[in-house]
């Protein structure tokens, strides 16, 4: 009996491990094909805070030796860490696999590798658009920079359409936490100070008032009425919808649910380097 519990024990652990890097594959598949981003976490992002650990695992302050080992983990290791450790048990919770192969299978029609590679360009257009636009007014000593309206070209019916899908997209959402991380940390550094935080708070009010129009016009520019309307069936897929919220749970850095997932990488990258045969003077 003991023996045949064993050998039980032993398929099912396998069999797990097999679904979760079936599930991994699929949803790895399923970003870089059109989710919210091909990387929902900025791999580049993590490096200063590994850089900060190697203080502590390595117990030295040999600044080379310790941006040669994270840089040869993030070219190496780091990206499937983030997938095993973070991405694929967040949206393991809330999609299924079948649900996930599903949305796969969508984006791989002709209307969905043109929704891509139409959106894609919108979307790249946009941001930069935003971006650019939205440093003019806080580096600006005009009091109000002028607000965009829609294309003069753009029919009514392609804007009621693009009404739809915006809301659907969630795109103002996205782009706002973007735009947050594009902001200059002097500019966060004196916050404190009246001048520069009436300043920020014109950025942001900008951003607020302009997405849409500015939005609406790279869209014009790049997606048909067909795209629009693929995009709007997409984001109402319940399972689409579930990936575009747990992907913003993930910059909720103080979520207990983040915080475990980030001690899980962490120790990742502790195994990483002991595969290396570096000696680690603390465990993370």
């Amino acid at each position: 009996m003991r023996k045949l519990l064993i050998l039980l024990i032993t398929v099912m652990s396998s069999l797990a491990s097999q679904g979760q890097k079936s599930y991994e594959s699929l949803l790895k598949e399923f970003m870089t094909m059109g989710g919210t981003t091909t990387k929902t976490i900025d791999v580049s992002s993590m490096t200063p805070m590994l850089l900060e650990l190697n203080k502590k695992l390595l117990g030295d302050n040999d600044k080379e030796r310790s941006e040669q080992l994270v840089e040869e983990y993030a070219s190496s290791q780091l990206e499937q860490d983030l997938m095993s450790n973070i991405l694929a048990p967040i949206f393991k919770d809330a999609i299924s696999e079948q649900e996930l192969q599903e949305l796969v299978t969508t984006l791989k029609t002709p209307e969905g590798k043109q929704w891509k590679e139409h959106s894609d360009k919108a979307y790249e257009a946009g941001g930069m658009a935003i971006a650019l636009s939205a440093l003019g007014v806080m580096y600006s000593d005009s009091k109000q920079a002028k607000d965009m309206t829609p294309d003069e070209k753009c029919p009514k019916s392609y804007q009621e359409l693009f009404d739809q899908y915006y809301e659907k997209s969630k795109i103002e959402q996205a782009v706002s936490t973007m735009m947050q991380k594009m902001v200059p940390p002097e500019v966060l550094q004196k916050a404190k100070d009246e001048k520069a935080k009436k300043k920020f708070d014109e950025f942001m009010g900008y951003i607020k008032r302009n997405m849409k129009p500015m939005m609406l016009n790279c869209a014009f520019e790049a997606m048909t009425t067909d795209d629009l309307t693929y995009g709007i069936s997409l984001f109402s897929n319940p399972a689409y919808s579930k990936f575009i919220e747990m992907s913003a749970s993930l910059y909720d850095i103080k979520s207990p649910m983040v915080q475990k997932l980030g001690m899980s990488m962490l120790q990742s990258y502790a195994s990483w380097l002991q595969q290396k045969g570096v000696t680690l003077q603390v465990q993370p």
